[in-house]
């Protein structure tokens, strides 16, 4: 076999990962808060003995493969709703909610109160206050750009909202995110009441994205389907008498 075919078939699978990640960010067009997964590729050279940390020349096999991940952080567009319960979150911070694997943060402000009138999310878990869990008395609710839960003009509460040292250490747990490192205030993240923010997927690019990477990955197809040809044919020559 062609050793040239590894380069390629390493581009195809590098390939397949990254149309994996776009169909991931075009399904999530719709989703509350929601951060892009952009892909990193880099190139590096074959060794020369298997398990062997010493590269060929640099004019041997170069393969290219999808290095990592990262998290757009880019804010999405914040639109209103009507609805006193949504929040959206103008700045870098997250709000904070509490699971039973430990705080876990989002920029999903769809919320709902549980049958103890505490705000949470729409999965049932608590969102977090200044002094714990948000209770939500009966009354006319309103939120200021404080996070101050205001019913009948009464402070009920101030939603809890943290930022991180480091976005890139953030780690995506589903549709939130968990860190390892200590979380502080952010002061100069404004709360909006009765909106929500929108993913910050780009369809247009992303489909313009998808489009350029199927149409690479066929080019990949024929040019292996190309060289199996070539062997094929090459074999039968040997074999056929002069």
């Amino acid at each position: 076999m062609d050793r040239g075919i590894y380069p390629i078939v390493a581009a195809a699978i590098g390939q397949e990962r990254h149309l994996d990640l776009l169909t991931s960010n075009l399904a999530n067009i719709q989703t509350t808060g929601y951060r892009r997964e952009k892909a990193l590729f880099k190139t590096v050279l074959a060794q020369s003995v298997a398990g062997s940390a010493v590269p060929k020349a640099a004019s041997d096999k170069l393969f290219p493969r999808l290095d990592r991940t990262y998290t757009d952080w880019k804010e999405g567009v914040v639109g209103p709703t009507g609805n006193p319960l949504d929040m959206a979150l103008n700045g870098e911070g997250f709000f904070v909610v509490q699971t039973p694997h430990g705080e876990e943060y989002t920029r999903s402000g769809s919320f709902v109160l549980n049958e103890n009138r505490e705000l949470s999310t729409r999965d049932g878990t608590q969102v977090m206050g200044q002094n714990g869990p948000l209770r939500i008395p009966v009354g006319k609710m309103t939120v200021n750009d404080k996070g101050e839960i205001l019913v009948n003009d009464t402070v009920a509460g101030t939603v809890k909202v943290v930022k991180f040292p480091e976005m890139a250490l953030a780690v995506r747990v589903g549709e939130r995110f968990v860190t390892s490192q200590d979380v502080s205030p952010a002061p100069d993240t404004k709360v909006v009441g009765e909106s929500l923010e929108g993913s910050n997927v780009n369809p247009v690019e992303e489909f313009a994205r998808l489009i350029e990477i199927t149409r690479h990955y066929e080019s990949i197809q024929k040019v292996v389907q190309a060289m199996d040809d070539l062997e094929r044919q090459a074999a039968s020559e040997i074999g056929r008498p002069v």
